[in-house]
Formats: structure tokens, C-alpha cells, sequence
């Protein structure tokens, strides 16, 4: 198993809404909340969508992942919560380069279905 590098204050944590959506001011205390900690942060494109139970398509929730993952300027990625959603994403994803980035991945929840899909890939 890889073991991704420690985040130090100036770390850049992007959040990304996989699953259900998050309201905006939920949004907005978790950033003051990181940014005080020292923390740059970077929301995804589509990280404040709603769609019904989602936030936002599957294709627009995979986009935000994969461009996360593949962004060097990214050290962590924070999902905003878990609630469904996360599974349908699966087929749209490059997991095996996701996994290779050997970067966090934070969530709880629904977000499990993606940790387990990397972590099968190392």
C-alpha cells in the first residue's frame, strides 16, 4: 500500500462533491475551517451542483474527481460529504492513474466505495 504524503499548513486541498450535495454555507464554514488551519483550498468546477439527491451528473461528478487526481498542484483531495452516489461513478474514472497520484483522498460515508476501489490497485 502507498502511502501518501503528510499535509503541511500551505498544502492545497481541493473539495469535490462525489456523492450527495452540500449547501453552500456548509461549503463555506468547511473552507474557513481549512483555510484557518493553514490550508489553501480549491473547489472543484462542479462542487456546489445539485441534481436532485447528486450533486450535479455522474459525468460532471467523475470530471471534478479525475481532474483533482491528475492536477500536480493538488495535494488532497477532500470530498464534501458522503450520502449516495460515489458507486455510480466508478466506470467513468481512471482509478488505476487515480491511485498512482499518491494522493489523499478524504470523505466518510458513501465515499467508501472509492477508497476501496483504490486502495485494490494499491
Amino acid at each position: 500500500m502507498r502511502i501518501p504524503k503528510a499535509l503541511r499548513p500551505g498544502s492545497t486541498i481541493r473539495v469535490v462533491s462525489p456523492a450527495s450535495p452540500i449547501e453552500e454555507h456548509k461549503l463555506a464554514a468547511m473552507e474557513k475551517l481549512l483555510r484557518d488551519e493553514g490550508y489553501a483550498v480549491q473547489l472543484a468546477r462542479h462542487a456546489l451542483l445539485s441534481d436532485y439527491y447528486l450533486a450535479g451528473n455522474d459525468t460532471a461528478r467523475a470530471e471534478d474527481l479525475m481532474e483533482a487526481f491528475l492536477d500536480p498542484s493538488v495535494d488532497a483531495i477532500l470530498c464534501s460529504r458522503g450520502g449516495y452516489g460515489s458507486a455510480r461513478l466508478l466506470p467513468l474514472l481512471d482509478l488505476d492513474r487515480m491511485a498512482a497520484s499518491g494522493k489523499l483522498l478524504l470523505g466518510y460515508s458513501d465515499i467508501t466505495s472509492l477508497h476501496l476501489a483504490l486502495l485494490r490497485r494499491g
